[in-house]
């Protein structure tokens, strides 16, 4: 009798701290371990560098479309990418079992004013979406229960949807142990992890910094450490000309290797997210994970596994998150932060939690399970609570919020907001297509030069 088989499919496996390849990993060891030999594991891949994946049997795409032929009852998992059409369409021309793996897509309203290239493949992969979506043979593993109700919008049958948390190499770090502070502690390292895009918040946390510097004395500098995309060169220069502006210290070391950023982790104080649109927020874990306390704006998938954390807020105000990051300076709250993540919320982000996840996805296909299945993981308020420490945060926000007082910096009413819960909807991807077919054919027309209005459209131009 032959074995069951599972192809695993990423288009890239050549970059250091590629979250999309590490995650295609973890599920190609993963699906070995739980199946044994009664299930035969793939991992095809069109561009990798075999020395960043010591022990890892990558095969070459090629590959791929002969297994595919040869076992059509096969199970793909795809880790999708929006720029990757001719792909899809093989697939969708011949394989009976699919399962797309989705990390989520950036909204396109974020990408217009810098890079119009960016917006047309953001808009491709929604569209690549959709159209796959119409296969009723297409599963979808979504990192978060936040892409899991984009996809829903995007009329996705919820019976097709699994949650699927993805994988990060500090899954496999001991739990910290945190050790008490006696003596205050000074703010002076801020930092943040993630490509610098204009999604992900830089500027929010550029005027965090800069009230807690000009309003509570708290001198610190901002480090944001990621991949610094060369489409969006202009937002990294709006954000160097707004951390100057605001008297901020700014550092962009870029994309770093392991090494360093576990240094960047451990040398600093506080790690500050308040990212607009996040499909999980790894980096936010992994700080966690290296003993840093996290303040972050619980909006989209950040605010699913930090339900109840005391230093994160509902509101994407600079001032208040300044006035929270000023009471880990006083030991008592340093101290109980520390402890609520270790015991909260370190718990839910789990190399066996992942693996239960997966194992219940792959349910419908009937495979054998060979380990012991783990046990699933389950939504939970917070299990570690002390209300007196509680009340003395809530407290010191208040306090230190009064000190920053009401009025703004000069350029704080000029910066975007995002609202939480902002999805794309089948609308939103019809507009954008009509505005790509408006271009004149000679293609030298930018989003750019488009009336304001007209590019993002009338569900967004409320905003202000």
């Amino acid at each position: 009798m032959l074995r069951k088989k599972i192809f695993i499919c990423v288009q890239g496996l050549f970059v250091k701290g590629d979250s999309i390849g590490g995650d295609a990993v973890f599920q190609w060891r993963a699906l070995r371990e739980v199946f044994k030999e009664a299930v035969e594991v793939r991992l095809f891949c069109e561009h990798f560098d075999q020395k960043l994946h010591d022990g890892v049997a990558i095969e070459p795409l090629e590959n791929f479309f002969v297994a595919m032929t040869a076992y059509p009852d096969a199970v793909i998992i795809y880790h999708f990418c929006d720029g990757w059409p001719r792909f899809e369409e093989r697939l969708i021309s011949g394989c009976g079992n699919l399962i797309v793996r989705w990390h989520n897509n950036t909204p396109p309203w974020f990408l217009a004013k810098y890079a119009a290239q960016y917006v047309d493949r953001t808009m491709t992969g929604y569209d690549s979406i959709v159209r796959l979506a119409r296969n009723t043979n297409c599963r979808f593993w979504c990192n978060s229960e936040f892409t899991a109700r984009q996809l829903a919008i995007l009329n996705v049958a919820v019976t097709r949807i699994h949650v699927v948390f993805p994988a990060s190499r500090y899954i496999d770090f001991p739990r910290p142990q945190p050790v008490a502070v006696k003596i205050g502690r000074q703010v002076k390292s801020i930092l943040f992890v993630s490509r610098v895009v204009p999604h992900k918040g830089h500027r929010q946390a550029i005027l965090c910094a800069a009230y807690a510097k000009h309003r509570l004395g708290i001198q610190a500098k901002m480090v944001f450490a990621g991949r610094l995309d060369s489409g969006t060169s202009a937002y990294h220069q709006d954000l160097i000309a707004l951390a100057k502006e605001v008297g901020v210290e700014l550092e962009l070391p870029g994309e770093v290797d392991n090494v360093r950023l576990e240094e960047l982790y451990r040398g600093a104080d506080v790690f500050l997210c308040l990212s607009e649109h996040e499909g999980f927020g790894i980096p936010v874990f992994e700080a966690m994970r290296t003993g840093l306390p996290v303040l972050a704006w619980m909006a989209n998938a950040t605010a699913e596994l930090m339900i109840g954390h005391p230093l994160s807020g509902g509101d994407l105000s600079p001032r208040w998150f300044a006035a929270a990051m000023a009471t880990l300076q006083i030991p008592e709250i340093h101290d109980y932060v520390l402890r609520w993540q270790n015991e909260n919320v370190i718990p839910r982000y789990t190399k066996e939690v992942i693996v239960s996840q997966i194992v219940a996805a792959m349910e419908p296909f009937q495979f054998p399970v060979i380990n012991d299945r783990p046990p699933r993981a389950k939504p939970h308020g917070p299990r570690f609570f002390d209300q007196r420490r509680e009340d003395l945060i809530r407290d010191k926000i208040a306090e230190f919020y009064r000190r920053i007082g009401d009025s703004e910096l000069a350029v704080d009413d000029i910066i975007p907001k995002e609202i939480p819960e902002n999805f794309v909807t089948l609308y939103d991807i019809e507009f954008y297509r009509s505005l790509k077919a408006r271009r004149p054919r000679d293609g030298r027309s930018s989003w750019r030069k488009m009336p304001w209005r007209l590019l993002v459209g009338p569900k967004h131009a409320r905003r202000g």
